[in-house]
């Protein structure tokens, strides 16, 4: 990994600054704009390469994709391009449901599904009735079930997206919305 690359990779990834004590910053600076961009996604694949020994895979899990910039999603695309003889496992969470037509993240897309060796698409469903019970049950530390009036509302406002549900959950009881009632020993 050339060292006048290090501080590109640190530009972006700041943990790394600490370690790079006894390298000098390169005289051009670490600014990843322009001319630059190119250099910088080939050091940061390089980077990623000394990082995963040769005998294993590569596993990078990207999630909330759908929020990403077009920086961040051509550096993706980059990397791979740059990594081609790595032997990698992209996972991506995303939200396809919102994806515009024609946008830079509908085309990251597109040209990955066009990898039919190296792509699999899920699909994960909203949670059932059922397993949102359960979720919210555990969430606020019941023994028994939460009443399904609640978990009805709470799955309704969530439409049953796991991360959803919980935040709501809390949210709601940090508002004092959804409460104990230390009686009954259940919430209202």
């Amino acid at each position: 990994f050339p060292s006048h690359d290090s501080h590109l990779v640190a530009s972006v990834v700041p943990g790394l600054r600490p370690f790079l004590n006894d390298i000098d910053e390169p005289e051009d600076g670490v600014d990843i704009e322009g001319d630059r961009y190119a250099r910088f996604t080939k050091a940061f694949s390089d980077f990623t390469r000394c990082l995963v020994p040769e005998a294993q895979p590569l596993v990078m899990i990207l999630d909330d994709v759908h929020w990403a910039d077009e920086k961040s999603l051509s550096l993706i695309d980059q990397f791979f391009s740059n990594a081609n003889s790595l032997r990698f496992h992209l996972v991506i969470g995303c939200r396809l449901d919102s994806v515009q037509e024609g946008s830079a993240f509908f085309r990251f897309i597109n040209k990955f599904r066009g990898l039919k060796l190296r792509y699999a698409e899920v699909l994960l469903n909203p949670l059932s009735l059922d397993s949102s019970c359960a979720v919210v049950t555990s969430l606020l530390r019941q023994s028994q079930p939460v009443a399904a009036d609640l978990v009805e509302h709470l799955v309704g406002k969530s439409g049953g997206v796991p991360m959803r549900l919980v935040e709501l959950t809390r949210r709601l009881v940090a508002l004092d919305m959804i409460r104990l009632n230390r009686y009954y020993r259940d919430w209202e």
